[in-house]
């Protein structure tokens, strides 16, 4: 499993490529970059509770947009212990944003 301090730093990715975020990836890759089994993603895009995935029409493919995963990743806060659990958080939207949890603009 991916730990939070293997995964890249955004603000180099974004010197790097201003909309890496936007970028859509297949599932190994959204699974290297979570750190959850593909197993894992499809049972979740299956039974729902995972995150937000694109199908082109007409086809058998699934991509997920990094920021969406990113988003989902840290829906539930950045927490020390299970106890400080607290539902819709909105820490992605402070990190990645700097706002609070518009959810309007994001693909469903």
């Amino acid at each position: 499993m991916t730990r939070l301090n293997d995964l890249p730093k955004l603000e180099e990715l974004l010197q790097m490529d201003p909309e890496w975020l936007l970028g859509a990836v297949t599932s190994e890759e959204a699974s290297r970059l979570t750190g959850v089994p593909v197993a894992t993603l499809v049972a979740l895009r299956s039974r729902g509770g995972g995150p937000r995935f694109l199908k082109p029409a007409g086809t058998r493919s699934v991509r997920y947009i990094r920021l969406e995963l990113y988003r989902w990743l840290f829906s539930g806060g950045h927490l020390a212990n299970t106890a400080q659990i607290a539902p819709n958080a909105g820490v992605v939207d402070a990190l990645l944003m700097g706002g609070g949890g518009d959810d309007a603009n994001v693909m469903d």
